[in-house]
């Protein structure tokens, strides 16, 4: 069947699996995933994931072909839906370059695209038309646009912006040929008017500045008014996310992020790892500064080797990426780092075990999600939250949760003792839901924790409230402590 109406989003070249994690397109239009290997007698296997909005938990997952005919490794159906992040492209030679393709039209039924899952086919990148296409990586594109003729007249071209921090994000018109480009700017999760619209009538014309949030996803809609003509674009980007708060008591020295996918990458010499990965000499990584970009600082994923993550200051990584990033992995280490100004999370740990997290200064979030037998102690969280979700067997002892909205999720958890934290001067210290088996003191010996907005007192002068602090209907901190607890 034909593709008319269709048009291509920007391509992603992909050298090896580590590099293609990471949001390729968001939009409202239905989607096909299309690879063309740089060698026509390579394959590879293509995974991608259906998320829910704002979401990162995958609903589906779908292996692709390789087409001998073609020499194209591609998806093998037209799916209907939202949102698409690619997990991981295995390739079986990681040598070559491969180029990963969206192709997206709003025409397609999701009759159509069942019909499509199942009869095999598919829609190929040549096959397409469009009224425009773009150069690079958002936010940081050139966009081509071009309307053929009068019977176009109104035909528009549409992308996608989903800004890696939040900042201000404005277009400069470099060409023009006849008419004027008519922006309009749309927030893909609303249905409704345009947020903003920008007109742009002459070369060297800049638009006003639109401020933007990190993660949040826009659609943008270009429009060449006024006769036949063609032009060019090129968007811009400020970030206004802060410079880091303050250094970290420790020297370190700039370093690219460091992702882990399998025992070859601990030997990888560009990823400098000492250590064999035994409970008596683990792999270390240390002493690193890794900041910017939109890839996680620090990813681990599938690990069981014995690792110290040790004196590293991680910062400035964008949308929807973490500074450090577990995931089914085990036997991990997180001591005397500094991480901050990470738009994703500070620190994310998913479907991990034997976790220990200490000694840490972490400016945002630290998410926890269906993990087991970790423990967080000792470390300043500021300025937003400890989450713990769908969590089992997990200690949080002797930390700082300070200035936060709401300092502390325990979302249906159980069996989690907390203890000697100061919760200071946050809006709300603890949100706690179907959660069971969650204690908040070690008896009258060690009490419990120290609440800025208790409002007891210590009449016998054991340091321990008299009365309990009430965090929720039956739950309590039947030890609080009159003063901050400090080791």
């Amino acid at each position: 069947m034909g593709a008319e109406g269709f048009g291509p989003l920007p391509s992603q070249h992909v050298r090896s699996p580590r590099e293609s994690r990471g949001i390729l397109y968001q939009g409202r239009t239905p989607f096909s995933l299309v690879v063309h290997p740089a060698n026509e007698d390579d394959s590879a296997n293509v995974c991608w994931s259906r998320v829910k909005r704002d979401s990162y938990r995958c609903a589906d997952r779908t292996r692709g072909f390789r087409d001998s005919n073609q020499g194209v490794a591609r998806h093998p159906s037209l799916i209907a839906i939202e949102y698409v992040k690619i997990d991981k492209v295995d390739i079986a030679q990681p040598d070559y370059d491969w180029r990963v393709v969206v192709v997206r039209g709003a025409a397609i039924s999701v009759g159509v695209a069942i019909l499509l899952l199942f009869s095999g086919l598919s829609l190929i990148s040549q096959d397409v038309a469009a009224s425009g296409y773009e150069d690079g990586v958002s936010p940081d594109r050139t966009f081509y646009l071009d309307r053929g003729g009068e019977k176009e007249n109104g035909k528009s071209y549409e992308s996608t912006l989903v800004p890696p921090f939040p900042g201000e994000w404005w277009l400069e018109l470099l060409v023009l040929d006849g008419g004027s480009v008519e922006v309009s700017v749309y927030s893909t999760y609303v249905r409704g008017p345009a947020i903003a619209k920008m007109s742009l009538g002459s070369i060297g014309m800049v638009s006003a500045r639109l401020p933007v949030t990190a993660g949040y996803s826009y659609d943008l809609t270009f429009k060449i008014e006024g006769g036949p003509g063609y032009a060019v674009m090129k968007e811009h980007f400020l970030s206004t996310l802060p410079p880091p708060a303050e250094l970290p008591p420790f020297g370190t020295v700039p370093h690219a992020p460091i992702h882990i996918w399998s025992y070859t990458d601990y030997l990888d010499p560009l990823n400098d790892i000492s250590g064999s990965g035994t409970e008596d000499d683990p792999f270390v990584i240390e002493g690193w500064e890794i900041s910017g970009g939109v890839e996680d600082g620090i990813w681990v994923c599938e690990s069981n080797f014995h690792l110290v993550i040790r004196d590293c200051f991680v910062h400035s990584i964008g949308y929807p990426s973490a500074g450090i990033y577990l995931f089914v992995t085990s036997n991990v280490v997180i001591e005397n780092c500094y991480v901050e100004n990470c738009v994703g999370s500070e620190i994310a740990i998913g479907s991990c075990s034997s976790i220990l997290v200490r000694n840490c200064v972490i400016w945002n979030d630290v998410y926890t999600y269906h993990s087991t037998d970790s423990t967080f102690e000792d470390n300043v969280i500021g300025k937003s939250r400890l989450l713990l979700q769908q969590c089992s067997s997990i200690t949080v002892r002797g930390n700082t949760l300070r200035d936060g909205m709401i300092a502390s999720y325990f979302i249906a958890c159980n069996d989690c003792l907390v203890y000697n934290n100061n919760f200071m001067e946050n809006g709300q210290n603890v949100y706690i839901w179907e959660s069971v088996a969650v204690v908040w003191d070690c008896g009258p010996v060690l009490g419990g924790n120290y609440w800025s907005d208790y409002t007891g007192i210590d009449s016998d002068g054991d340091g321990l409230g008299d009365t309990p602090y009430e965090i929720a209907p039956d739950c309590i901190d039947r030890y609080p402590l009159i003063l901050p607890y400090s080791g």
